[in-house]
């Protein structure tokens, strides 16, 4: 549901621009998805910009939501919008709201809509055969690049992914380049396991997590998206065992997997 305007404001009328500030963090990212495309339906025939992080603008462009994207701040005083979205929040608010209400030049500044809609995520597909996975295979998604104090152990994560190759499932490593010696570190105990760290889009995450068995990982937004997927997905706590975490997640009566 989007929150109404504020007192006194019009919704924009047809042919207005609409500026949408996209949150910075994936998890915020992919549950702004489903704000985005009820903005979408709503402003139809409105020109709608995104304000998103660089490493957004891809997969931004390929949800269909918006007409145009911006990665940074410069050349929005140029532009002149009906109003904003503002679906960031956090500890700056109050600053970039600021600036915000000059950019607008007393047009309406939206309240943020109800972020908590699930998002639409049928369009992020690809082709994950290239990745060579035999099947079943196991999403291990044990880092945190953005956020250290939640990573897994990587000797937890290299324990765990040996127990799952000798109960017959492929270890698939996803995460990105930081998470290289962590990738390195399990594949030197379980040489199975498939070291995908720094080599897929959210496109090929969410393919890939469609076709596992299970995904196993962190409090993180990659494991939030590989459970919008309908992926049995498992979210690992720094404290949890490799005992705990395998109990959770092991195959009960007709192959089903714990979510």
């Amino acid at each position: 549901m989007i929150a109404p305007p504020m007192p006194g404001n019009k919704a924009p009328d047809s042919g207005e621009d609409v500026l949408v500030l996209v949150p910075e963090s994936l998890r915020g990212f992919i549950h702004a998805l489903g704000a985005a495309q009820v903005l979408r339906k709503r402003h139809k025939d409105t020109r709608i910009t995104a304000l998103a992080a660089p490493r957004f603008l891809a997969p931004a462009r390929q949800s269909g939501c918006f007409d145009a994207l911006v990665s940074g701040w410069r050349g929005l005083r140029a532009r002149r919008f009906s109003c904003v979205y503002d679906l960031r929040g956090g500890a700056d608010e109050k600053a970039r709201r600021r600036f915000l209400r000059l950019l607008l030049r007393g047009r309406p500044l939206w309240p943020s809509p109800d972020i908590s809609c699930p998002p639409d995520i049928s369009w992020m597909t690809a082709e994950t055969g290239l990745f060579g996975l035999e099947r079943p295979y196991v999403l291990l998604l044990t880092g945190a690049s953005r956020h250290p104090e939640k990573n897994w152990p990587p000797h937890r994560t290299a324990a765990l992914a040996l127990k799952l190759s000798r109960e017959g499932f492929q270890p698939v490593l996803l995460g990105t380049d930081a998470d290289a010696d962590t990738a390195e570190k399990v594949l030197r105990v379980c040489p199975r396991a498939r070291d995908l760290c720094g080599l897929t889009s959210l496109c090929d995450l969410a393919a890939l997590a469609r076709g596992a068995a299970a995904a196993l990982g962190t409090d993180t937004g990659a494991t939030c998206l590989a459970a919008l997927t309908g992926c049995p997905t498992q979210v690992i706590r720094q404290e949890d065992s490799v005992g705990a975490v395998y109990r959770a997640f092991a195959p009960r009566e007709g192959g089903n997997h714990a979510a």
